[in-house]
């Protein structure tokens, strides 16, 4: 008989598959994804032509049925194929080279060269409403003159539910570069266009800071109108911070009369628990007398302003005007950011250009693995936010939006900033200014959601008392997953874990 024209395999969503990847994971059998309710959860293929090329590769998927005629509707069952960008010069500590998977692409029907592999995302969406239980659905994978190829797909939802608001404040800069992409027009294009990518971002569990600022009218007051839009329609969708001035730095005198009438403001619209106040970004400790002078200022204004202080862990002599510490993860001191959490000071992380390998770390070129357990590690250590430079950064990509939608963005330059390769961005402009979401972004979504899970777990097994204590165990994790540069865990150990949590909990609530 003759061999078949391709084959479909079943990696782990962790596994960054490149074209010409030898070992694109074991051959797809059953596909099963298990979760809690109100979170999304990818499950990735790979299509492998092997004797020619293959024309109209399309991968479908339509409604899951579970329990007692309980349905997951087909339109929260999600294909992407995955478009590849191509790292030219490797970055610091990078392990892949030349065409990686990073953009998840609108779906389409694709060709795949003899010899190739490409890969696809199937995203599951649950609800706080979806009944526990075991869902079962079809996935199907067709090509031109080929015979179909029809996965069972098994989600099995369990009680365990996420907030829509995340216990993880997180902060990630969306600097408006759609701007240079943006196909509508009119005097709210830029705002309307702002809100559709910051409520993707919120899909995945990011919180935008913000580019948009009050502006202040002749007469002295300050016009909150585009801040009130903003917070108005992000808040119900889970927003967890706002920056109070935009993206820019509020510090000095000349700030003060603003912080005043910012902080009124959000404490009579009741938003007060989501602000902050970005301090001096990264600043020198031989600066130490201007932040002190400087954050004196804004809190004898605002006795109970929340000021972060980037790039720092808890400092003695900035004790008490700052109240965010917000350092690098590689060079994070434990031991002081427990002394300052005792006291009830905030403690987030970041990573930006740094740390490099072994540390976790969103570059393109780093194996997927990195981006998922950032939110493990963040939970380990019992950090409450996280913070990064931009989801949008895109500089030397200057072709139109229609030529990078063309080619499936092969042609775009994910060389972000210096040496590094996607450093600062995590979406991809799209058509009908919507963004495109990444596969690091996916990962890091899962990574987040695996936060909140398990925080609610803790939660859920302190209550429980002496009973909860084989829950509270699992959610001590090994170094192979808490290490910050010595992890060594892959996905597939990482999912089982989760279940395993996700099953004790289950256990504990139906006692």
């Amino acid at each position: 008989a003759a061999l078949p024209a391709y084959y479909v395999a079943h990696p782990d969503t962790t596994e960054k598959i490149q074209p010409n990847a030898a070992d694109p994971g074991p051959q797809a059998k059953t596909l099963r994804i298990a979760m809690a309710r109100g979170e999304y959860e990818p499950v990735q293929i790979v299509v492998c032509a092997v004797r020619r090329e293959l024309r109209g590769v399309r991968v479908t998927a339509g409604e899951l049925r579970g329990p007692d005629g309980a349905r997951i509707p087909g339109e929260r069952v999600v294909v992407n194929p995955v478009g590849f960008v191509r790292c030219a010069k490797p970055g610091p500590g990078a392990s892949l080279a030349g065409l990686i998977p990073d953009v998840l692409l609108p779906d389409r029907a694709l060709e795949v060269p003899a010899g190739q592999r490409q890969p696809f995302f199937i995203t599951v969406q649950t609800t706080a409403q979806d009944v526990p239980g075991e869902y079962h659905g079809h996935v199907r994978v067709t090509a031109e003159g080929e015979p179909a190829t029809t996965l069972p797909l098994v989600v099995r939802v369990y009680p365990l539910t996420l907030p829509v608001k995340s216990h993880l404040r997180t902060a990630f800069v969306l600097w408006g570069s759609y701007r240079s992409f943006l196909e509508a027009t009119g005097p709210n294009a830029y705002l309307d266009t702002y809100l559709r990518y910051a409520k993707v971002m919120l899909a995945h569990r990011i919180s935008p800071i913000t580019m948009w600022s009050p502006t202040k009218r002749p007469d002295g007051t300050w016009d909150f109108a585009d801040t009130d839009r903003l917070l108005s329609e992000l808040v119900p969708l889970g927003l967890t911070t706002f920056n109070i001035g935009g993206n820019g730095e509020v510090t000095g005198s000349r700030n003060t009369d603003f912080t005043r009438a910012a902080a009124a403001h959000l404490k009579a619209r009741g938003w007060w628990d989501l602000h902050y106040v970005y301090g001096h970004d990264e600043a020198n400790p031989n600066r130490l007398e201007e932040l002190r002078h400087d954050y004196s200022t804004l809190t004898e204004a605002v006795p109970d302003l929340k000021i972060m202080q980037t790039g720092w862990s808890p400092h003695p002599e900035l004790k008490g005007r700052v109240r965010i510490w917000c350092p690098l993860t590689a060079s994070a001191d434990m031991e002081a950011i427990r002394a300052a959490q005792r006291e009830g000071d905030e403690v987030w992380w970041y990573v930006c250009c740094g740390p490099t390998a072994p540390y976790a770390n969103l570059f393109v070129d780093y194996p997927g693995i990195h981006h998922r357990i950032l939110g493990w590690q963040t939970f380990q250590h019992g950090i409450t936010g996280f913070l990064y430079w931009g989801v949008d950064v895109w500089p030397g990509n200057t072709l139109s939006l229609k030529e990078y939608d063309a080619a499936g963005y092969a042609n775009w330059n994910p060389n972000s900033f210096g040496a590094y390769n996607g450093d600062g961005y995590l979406l991809y402009p799209g058509r009908g200014d919507s963004p495109g979401p990444s596969v690091r972004l996916a990962l890091l979504r899962d990574g987040f959601e695996d936060y909140d899970l398990f925080t609610e777990a803790r939660a859920l097994a302190t209550r429980a008392g002496s009973a909860g204590r084989r829950l509270l165990r699992l959610l001590e994790f090994p170094d192979s997953i808490g290490s910050l540069n010595d992890f060594h865990a892959d996905g597939q150990t990482l999912c089982a874990r989760r279940e395993a949590i996700l099953k004790a909990a289950e256990a504990l609530a139906g006692r």
